[in-house]
């Protein structure tokens, strides 16, 4: 194997063990502080909306800004359907 795929395996490894210990600390969190957690998710995405909105004031950047905007209402929107939807419906109480 060389050494690239040792790496890559090696930092897949790791990547998949961090990833359970983040799922796992979630879900020990209340809901009231997964719905804390999600508000700073919300207004860390709401900032960089903002930021890439006001970077390159060339004529020809605004598809880029408006496709980096997109891209960013997408992960807010998949991360808090996720988090709405993750076991058994955690937050389903709220819009009931």
């Amino acid at each position: 194997m060389s050494a690239l795929g040792t790496l890559y395996h090696r930092l897949e490894d790791e990547a998949l063990h961090y990833w359970g210990e983040i799922l796992h600390w979630l879900s020990r969190r209340s809901d009231a502080e997964q719905l804390v957690i999600a508000c700073v998710f919300i207004l860390l995405l709401l900032g960089l909306i903002i930021r890439m909105s006001m970077r390159g004031k060339d004529p020809g950047s605004t598809g880029r800004q408006f496709g980096g905007s997109i891209v960013l209402v997408m992960i807010f929107a998949f991360g808090i359907g996720w988090m709405i939807d993750a076991g058994a419906g955690r937050f389903s109480f709220l819009f009931s």
